[in-house]
């Protein structure tokens, strides 16, 4: 990273990173005392990684304190926490706190860059307000996923730095990263779609090679049975994942509660189709309103908002937890600060609606019981599907 991009990320958000280090400190801190410093999602990576090194089963176990808390992650993702396996696990799970917090501080502060930098140009100021704002938005899940130890915040920064190493003609690297990536969290492999689609070839390759090598590690401690055995367990425990996590902002459960309650019909089983047809939509709504975007020209702008667009329509796409809005924070940062750029009081408007029902679910402040119901009708669900489609909206002047 070279000294004016130090200085450009860094030294012009200072207040940022003084303010959420506290705020997340904070946190834990009121976490630790009410009891809430779960970290169950880290109790299965520690647990896990445990049992793999010793030989025990890995897949279909319940770890820790959590009912749900069955390992469903790549046989290499095991290969990542033997480290912290060696640990004690509140000494391990408490330095996997600190590291998800500069984790989270980063990809709030990197996602607003590259929004910033590729998509308003690169004269763009990037200050502690828009920052901030971010922050506090996606406050309500950096949280969440920092109490149960989750790592969506750290896949995200890996998936920015991806970009910005792609843009840099770096695609080795870039590859590297979207490989760690898309093995921790197979979903994630929606993010190549653009990749391919703006033929970013290079990067594409150096990912499916880094996917396979990645692969393969596991086989050295298991041998070559052992390792099929292994990957067969892990496609068996992806697929059950769906019978028993089941989330109201899915495409899926939203036709069902708000447009075909009494269907029978699964939604879902066409994902991929659904993905594929909304990816096209998206690129040709983008082609048609970036011909026109009033900002300075930028042969990255459309990849940028194709990747991000996509990413936020995973909680939409995926029966998974409620932190996966965190994929959103992109178009938070680019929804704000368009709003600053060209202030217009009926937007703003729409904007505190949306953004109150997107990430006030919290009972803490909404009380539990009508937290719960904002939960069951799917508010935040409904209101990422706005954000998306004001992102693409205002996406043209």
């Amino acid at each position: 990273m070279n000294k004016d991009l130090q200085h450009t990320i860094f030294n012009n958000s200072k207040l940022y990173l003084i303010i959420s280090a506290v705020v997340i400190t904070l946190l834990l801190i009121i976490g630790y005392l009410n009891g809430k410093f779960w970290g169950m999602d880290f109790e299965v990576y520690y647990y896990a990684a445990q049992s793999f090194f010793v030989g025990d089963t890995v897949y279909g176990v319940a770890y820790g304190s959590s009912e749900v808390g069955f390992y469903k992650y790549s046989p290499f993702v095991l290969l990542l926490y033997a480290p912290a396996s060696l640990l004690p696990f509140h000494f391990a799970a408490m330095l996997n706190y600190i590291f998800l917090s500069l984790t989270m501080i980063t990809a709030v502060l990197s996602s607003s860059y590259l929004v910033g930098k590729v998509i308003y140009g690169e004269k763009n100021n990037i200050g502690n307000k828009i920052l901030l704002i971010v922050f506090f938005l996606s406050l309500t899940f950096l949280n969440r996923d920092l109490l149960v130890g989750n790592v969506n915040a750290l896949l995200l920064l890996l998936i920015c730095l991806a970009l910005f190493l792609t843009r840099k003609s770096k695609p080795i690297i870039a590859g590297f990263l979207l490989a760690v990536a898309i093995l921790f969290k197979p979903y994630l492999l929606i993010v190549v779609l653009p990749l391919l689609g703006n033929k970013k070839f290079k990067t594409f390759l150096s990912f499916l090679v880094f996917v396979l090598a990645l692969s393969v590690l596991p086989f050295l401690f298991t041998g070559w049975s052992g390792g099929n055995q292994l990957y067969h367990n892990w496609v068996v425990a992806l697929l059950e994942h769906n019978f028993y996590i089941v989330s109201p902002f899915t495409f899926d459960s939203l036709i069902k509660n708000y447009l075909l309650p009494s269907s029978t019909f699964n939604f879902s089983i066409y994902a991929i189709v659904l993905v594929i047809f909304i990816y096209g939509l998206i690129k040709l709504m983008l082609r048609i309103s970036g011909s026109r975007f009033e900002f300075p020209a930028s042969s990255d702008r459309l990849l940028f908002m194709e990747l991000f667009i996509l990413l936020a329509l995973i909680p939409n796409l995926v029966n998974t937890d409620t932190q996966q809005l965190l994929y959103t924070i992109p178009l938070v940062a680019f929804l704000i600060q368009y709003i600053i750029i060209k202030p217009n009081r009926y937007l703003l408007i729409i904007y505190i609606i949306v953004f109150f029902f997107f990430s006030v679910d919290q009972p803490d402040i909404l009380g539990k019981s009508l937290s719960q119901t904002f939960y069951q009708m799917g508010l935040s669900g409904l209101s990422n599907l706005v954000i998306i489609f004001l992102s693409g909206f205002v996406f043209a002047p």
